[in-house]
Protein backbone atom coordinates (compact mmCIF):
# COMPACT_ATOMS: atom_id res chain seq x y z
CA UNK A 1 0.00 0.00 0.00
CA UNK A 2 1.38 3.41 -0.95
CA UNK A 3 0.32 6.02 1.56
CA UNK A 4 1.64 9.35 0.16
CA UNK A 5 1.10 11.11 3.48
CA UNK A 6 1.88 14.83 3.50
CA UNK A 7 1.79 15.48 7.27
CA UNK A 8 2.56 12.42 9.43
CA UNK A 9 2.02 13.92 12.85
CA UNK A 10 1.54 11.62 15.82
CA UNK A 11 1.60 7.96 16.76
CA UNK A 12 0.10 5.75 19.42
CA UNK A 13 -0.45 2.05 20.05
CA UNK A 14 -3.84 0.38 19.71
CA UNK A 15 -5.06 -2.07 22.37
CA UNK A 16 -4.32 -4.95 19.97
CA UNK A 17 -0.70 -3.79 19.52
CA UNK A 18 -1.12 -2.09 16.13
CA UNK A 19 0.91 1.07 15.59
CA UNK A 20 -1.45 3.96 14.81
CA UNK A 21 -0.19 6.91 12.76
CA UNK A 22 -2.14 10.13 12.23
CA UNK A 23 -1.48 12.34 9.22
CA UNK A 24 -2.95 15.66 10.30
CA UNK A 25 -3.24 17.59 7.02
CA UNK A 26 -4.52 14.49 5.24
CA UNK A 27 -7.16 13.77 7.88
CA UNK A 28 -6.06 10.17 7.77
CA UNK A 29 -5.47 7.44 10.36
CA UNK A 30 -3.21 4.52 9.43
CA UNK A 31 -2.98 1.26 11.39
CA UNK A 32 0.19 -0.83 10.95
CA UNK A 33 -0.59 -4.44 11.76
CA UNK A 34 2.37 -6.65 12.80
CA UNK A 35 4.70 -3.64 12.51
CA UNK A 36 8.26 -4.62 11.65
CA UNK A 37 7.40 -8.23 10.84
CA UNK A 38 7.33 -9.97 7.48
CA UNK A 39 3.55 -10.14 7.76
CA UNK A 40 3.25 -6.33 8.23
CA UNK A 41 0.23 -4.75 6.60
CA UNK A 42 -1.59 -1.45 6.80
CA UNK A 43 -5.15 -0.22 6.79
CA UNK A 44 -6.32 3.35 6.63
CA UNK A 45 -9.30 5.51 7.40
CA UNK A 46 -10.11 8.93 6.02
CA UNK A 47 -11.49 10.99 8.90
CA UNK A 48 -14.26 13.56 8.60
CA UNK A 49 -11.89 16.36 9.68
CA UNK A 50 -8.23 17.20 9.97
CA UNK A 51 -7.00 15.80 13.25
CA UNK A 52 -4.11 15.89 15.63
CA UNK A 53 -3.15 13.61 18.51
CA UNK A 54 -5.28 10.48 18.69
CA UNK A 55 -5.38 8.01 21.60
CA UNK A 56 -7.29 4.98 22.78
CA UNK A 57 -9.02 5.07 26.12
CA UNK A 58 -9.46 2.06 28.35
CA UNK A 59 -12.85 1.04 29.68
CA UNK A 60 -13.39 2.44 33.15
CA UNK A 61 -12.44 5.62 34.94
CA UNK A 62 -9.70 7.82 33.62
CA UNK A 63 -8.54 11.24 32.52
CA UNK A 64 -7.92 12.74 29.10
CA UNK A 65 -5.31 15.50 29.28
CA UNK A 66 -5.76 18.07 26.51
CA UNK A 67 -3.11 20.67 25.64
CA UNK A 68 -4.57 23.86 24.19
CA UNK A 69 -1.79 25.68 22.37
CA UNK A 70 -3.80 28.84 21.72
CA UNK A 71 -4.93 29.24 25.33
CA UNK A 72 -1.58 28.06 26.73
CA UNK A 73 -3.35 25.64 29.06
CA UNK A 74 -3.78 21.96 29.87
CA UNK A 75 -7.33 20.76 30.51
CA UNK A 76 -8.62 17.50 31.92
CA UNK A 77 -11.66 15.48 30.94
CA UNK A 78 -12.38 13.03 33.76
CA UNK A 79 -14.97 10.33 34.11
CA UNK A 80 -15.97 6.86 33.00
CA UNK A 81 -14.87 5.90 29.51
CA UNK A 82 -15.68 3.15 27.08
CA UNK A 83 -12.83 1.68 25.06
CA UNK A 84 -12.90 4.29 22.28
CA UNK A 85 -10.56 6.14 19.95
CA UNK A 86 -10.35 9.83 20.88
CA UNK A 87 -8.90 12.57 18.70
CA UNK A 88 -8.36 16.31 18.66
CA UNK A 89 -9.56 18.52 15.85
CA UNK A 90 -7.34 21.63 15.96
CA UNK A 91 -8.90 25.08 15.91
CA UNK A 92 -6.62 26.19 13.07
CA UNK A 93 -8.29 23.88 10.55
CA UNK A 94 -11.38 25.95 9.80
CA UNK A 95 -13.49 24.59 12.68
CA UNK A 96 -13.62 25.25 16.41
CA UNK A 97 -11.17 23.04 18.30
CA UNK A 98 -12.70 20.01 19.95
CA UNK A 99 -12.02 16.53 21.29
CA UNK A 100 -14.15 13.73 19.90
CA UNK A 101 -14.61 10.01 19.42
CA UNK A 102 -13.66 8.56 16.04
CA UNK A 103 -16.08 6.12 14.45
CA UNK A 104 -13.54 3.57 13.19
CA UNK A 105 -15.91 2.34 10.48
CA UNK A 106 -17.01 5.64 8.92
CA UNK A 107 -14.36 8.18 9.97
CA UNK A 108 -16.96 10.49 11.51
CA UNK A 109 -15.96 12.26 14.70
CA UNK A 110 -18.49 12.83 17.50
CA UNK A 111 -17.49 15.86 19.61
CA UNK A 112 -17.37 15.16 23.36
CA UNK A 113 -15.71 18.40 24.54
CA UNK A 114 -15.70 21.72 22.69
CA UNK A 115 -14.47 25.25 23.31
CA UNK A 116 -10.74 24.70 22.85
CA UNK A 117 -8.71 27.30 20.99
CA UNK A 118 -6.26 24.91 19.33
CA UNK A 119 -5.97 21.47 20.96
CA UNK A 120 -2.58 20.01 20.02
CA UNK A 121 -1.70 17.41 22.65
CA UNK A 122 -3.74 14.50 23.99
CA UNK A 123 -3.08 11.59 26.34
CA UNK A 124 -5.32 9.18 28.24
CA UNK A 125 -4.41 8.04 31.74
CA UNK A 126 -6.53 5.23 33.18
CA UNK A 127 -7.83 5.68 36.72
CA UNK A 128 -7.76 3.23 39.53
CA UNK A 129 -10.96 1.21 39.45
Amino acid sequence: MTLNLTDPNSMTVAPNGDVVLVSQADGEIVWLHDAGKKSQSASRLLAAALLDDTVYSAKGTGTLYVVDQKKNAVYTVQGRFLADLYTEVPGNTGVYGFVGIVNQSTGSIKPVRTGFGNPTGLIFVPGRN
